[in-house]
Parts: C-alpha cells; sequence; structure tokens
C-alpha cells in the first residue's frame, strides 16, 4: 500500500504544493503551526519506508509498505 501525507520536506515544498489551490505562503504557515501540515519526515511504522514525490509543484512525503514494493 502507498499513500500521500500531509509532511513536506520544507516549508517552500509546502507552499508550492498549495499554490495551485490559490492558499498564500501565510495561510501554508498556519496549515503548519495549527498541525493540519508538517514539515520534515513522517513517522513510520514497522515495514514502512517515507520517500519524497515530486508533485510538480511541490514535494512531499509518501509512505509505502516495503514488503510488497507499496502496490496497492
Amino acid at each position: 500500500m502507498t499513500y500521500g501525507t500531509a509532511y513536506f520536506p520544507t516549508i517552500t515544498a509546502a507552499v508550492a504544493y498549495y499554490k495551485p489551490y490559490n492558499e498564500t505562503a501565510s495561510n501554508v504557515r498556519a496549515k503548519v503551526e495549527a498541525g493540519s501540515i508538517h514539515i520534515g519526515k513522517p513517522p513510520t511504522k514497522e515495514g514502512e519506508e517515507a520517500y519524497i514525490v515530486n508533485e510538480q509543484p511541490g514535494r512531499r512525503y509518501y509512505i509505502r509498505d516495503k514488503a510488497n514494493g507499496g502496490a496497492k
């Protein structure tokens, strides 16, 4: 299984991700402060791995199950 997260490697990546949704940098910072999105690598469970996907625009973390290569 593979799924996207609300974790971004940098604030710049988060701002780029939300720009097409008409979110300003201030709004994105507020989301970080509120805890609805996060900056940094997400926690994973045993057998999972986090990796970055370039969603153009913005990059964010995804998590996949290492056992089956992230198959859905």
